[in-house]
Parts: C-alpha cells; structure tokens; sequence
C-alpha cells in the first residue's frame, strides 16, 4: 500500500490526493474493463445495448447484491445518490400515498443538520412543492450515539412520514448509528431512507440487517469503479410507487422502468465485478478498511498535533489522544484548523490555492462554530501526505 499503489491509478505523479471522498479514483484494471464495454457500445450499439445491456446489468447487479447482503431483485441502477433520492422523494406524492392512506396525519419529513446538502436541499424542494413539513434536527459534534438517538426520538410523533439519515456523514465525517435509528424509526411507522453514498467501500453495508425501506450508495466514490454509479434498494413494498425522476419506457415494473432510462452512458455499472475483483487482489475488504482506518486516525492526529488543534473523534468526544471515539472515524477524519475569525470567502480561496499551489485538495467546512478540514486516506496514501499537507496548511495560513 502507500504510494507503490499510485501507478495503479491514473493520479498525476505531482500531486498530493487526499480527497477521495469527493469524487473517487478509478484504478487503471478497472478502467480497462471499461474502455472495453465503451468500444462494444461504439462498434455495435445495437448488439450492445438491444441485445446484451439487460444481462450484463443484471451480473452487475448480483454482484452489487452480494456487496450489500440485498436481493438483486430490489435493487436497480441510478446514476448516483442524489439521482437515488430524488427519485425515492418525487414518488412520494400525496396522491401515491393517499391511496395508501399514509396521510391523514402524516406530512412532516425528519433530516439531521448534518445531512449531505444536496440530499437536504432536495427533499426541502420536494416539500416546498408538495406541502410537506421538514423538521431539521441539529446537532454539532461531538455528540453520544445514545444522545443523537434521543433527539431523534424526541422529534417523533405521529405526522412523521419519512426519515433520512446516512451511514458516514458528508461534513462533518463520522459513523453514524443509522441501524439504530431505523429500528427506531420504523417502529413507529416511519419509513426510513438511508444515505449510503459513502460506506460501500469504507465500512460494511447489510441490508438484510438493517431493514430499510430505502437505500441508496455509491460505487464510484469508494469502490473503485467507474463513475458515476449510484444502486438503490427500494422494499419490495414500495416498488410499485417508486419510478425513475424521468420516465421514459415504464412498463410499470419496478425494474423495467429503471433498466433503460433513455440513452446514457450504462457502461459504468458494468464494471462492478472487475472492482471487486481487484480489490480482492488487494487482499479483500477488510484489509483495505483496516489500513485506511489506521491510516486516517494517525494521519490526522500528526496534522493536528502539527497544527496544534485537534482531530473530531467521531461521536464520542474531541481530543488528541487514542480512546473509543477512533472508532467512528472511518477513512475520513476531520481536523480542526488553527483559525477561527477567518471569512467564508478567505476558507474558500485557501482551499483552491492548496490545489493550485500544491496540487493537494482537502475538503474545508464550518462546523459549531470552528473551521475544520476533512482529510481522506485511501490505499495508495502514505503518513507522509498527512504531513506534507499540514507542513503546507501551516505555510498558507501564517503567510
């Protein structure tokens, strides 16, 4: 692992990469696959997408099964999370759900503060249209998983239709206690859509387990396929009411209607399988999580201890020493950044100047109150790249 792997990626020899929860980093095997399902589609496009789309889809799509313990029968391609989302939240229309009998009381939708923004400001349009109430629960970390649970349990009463909460929070980065939390919910009669765009790859995903009525992730973000990729789980209870955000040749099946959404670029789904397999070819999936987990706690604990701030230990407490809290870090850690009175504006330019500069990127945000930056550790890292990065933060923010 470290920086032997780089080769293996298509990253530029000069730069720094430690933003992979951005957007992802396709390996040169994968890619390769790829090319060749894109020469198919460019030499026979009919024998391609007429004839062998719909298998290939569906060998992608047990494979994506196997990932996340789900029946590839409740599972279907979307494009990415957001694409997932939308699509879960504009079927949710009132004349759906009447016919349900799901609204004589039920019109509010739960989000936590710390939700993606995308997701947030989707489901806040969905409302805005549809004259739903959305009840945003703050939290700032770090906060118990048992006291997370109670202002959630505390914002439930019989108007909540709906819940969103994801597996590893967007900003800041943490484990959430999402099984939990759909138990919770579902038992009081909410159905509850989970945010995956960032576990597949970083921590496992069990449906079978978990329950949920709907699950959407990404394979492009920490799976090494091609981007973009995005698998939504829909209960079988539900998929006669969820369709694509653009319908084109439904048939009304739940899985007819995805399996052809007009003509987009299919040939990224496809390489599912060939990332599994080379991930397997770095020894499997635990080993990848272990080393990007210890490497994102020591990583981050020797940048804050050269910035002399603090790494956010999940949701337990913050800190500079070892303790349970290293645990809810998954491969991304938040790092508190020496300056506070710093403007908006300024944090926005010193994260692009990183990039121009340095040809490093971090993702930089504001958290209670404090400026913060999160750090992404992936195979090809080293703790070298943590430290050159807080030796150039340091430089930036004292020039």
């Amino acid at each position: 692992f470290g920086k032997a792997l780089r080769p293996h990626f298509f990253l530029s020899s000069t730069s720094t990469p430690l933003n992979h929860g951005s957007f992802g980093s396709i390996p040169r095997f994968v890619e390769q696959t790829h090319a060749h399902f894109r020469a198919w589609v460019e030499a026979s496009p009919d024998s391609f997408i007429s004839l062998n789309l719909r298998n290939l889809s569906e060998t992608a799509l047990e494979c994506a099964g196997e990932l996340v313990n789900a029946d590839p029968k409740n599972l279907v391609f979307v494009h990415n999370v957001t694409s997932g989302v939308n699509c879960v939240l504009r079927s949710l229309q009132k004349y759906e759900l009447n016919k349900l009998k799901l609204l004589k009381k039920r019109n509010k939708i739960l989000i936590l503060s710390i939700n993606h923004e995308g997701v947030k400001q989707a489901i806040k349009y969905i409302a805005k249209i549809d004259n739903f109430v959305v009840h945003e629960i703050p939290l700032t970390y770090p906060i118990s998983d048992s006291a997370l649970i109670s202002r959630v349990r505390a914002a439930i009463d019989d108007t909540v239709l709906l819940a969103n909460f994801e597996i590893i929070s967007t900003l800041p980065s943490v484990i959430l206690p999402y099984e939990r939390l759909t138990r919770l919910c579902q038992g009081h009669g909410i159905m509850v859509m989970i945010d995956a765009a960032h576990a597949l790859g970083q921590v496992p995903v069990n449906i079978r387990n978990c329950s949920p009525d709907f699950l959407v992730c990404n394979t492009h973000k920490w799976f090494f396929s091609a981007r973009p990729v995005g698998i939504l789980y829909v209960d079988p209870k539900w998929q006669q009411y969820v369709h694509p955000t653009i319908p084109t040749y439904g048939t009304g099946n739940f899985k007819d209607e995805f399996s052809w959404m007009g003509t987009v670029d299919y040939t990224t789904y496809l390489t599912i399988p060939v990332a599994r397999e080379w991930r397997r070819w770095l020894g499997g999936e635990e080993v990848i999580r272990q080393h990007n987990h210890k490497l994102a706690v020591e990583g981050g604990r020797r940048i804050a201890e050269m910035l002399g701030t603090e790494v956010l230990l999940g949701l337990g407490r913050t800190g500079t020493g070892a303790d349970h809290g290293e645990a809810l870090i998954p491969a991304m850690v938040n790092v508190r950044l020496p300056t506070q009175e710093r403007s908006e504006e300024y944090m926005k330019r010193f994260q692009k100047e990183l990039i121009i500069r340095h040809q490093a990127s971090v993702t930089v945000f504001k958290h209670g109150g404090r400026w913060w930056i999160r750090v992404s550790a992936q195979v090809y890292n080293d703790i070298e790249d943590f430290e050159q990065l807080g030796q150039w933060i340091l430089e930036m923010l004292t020039s």
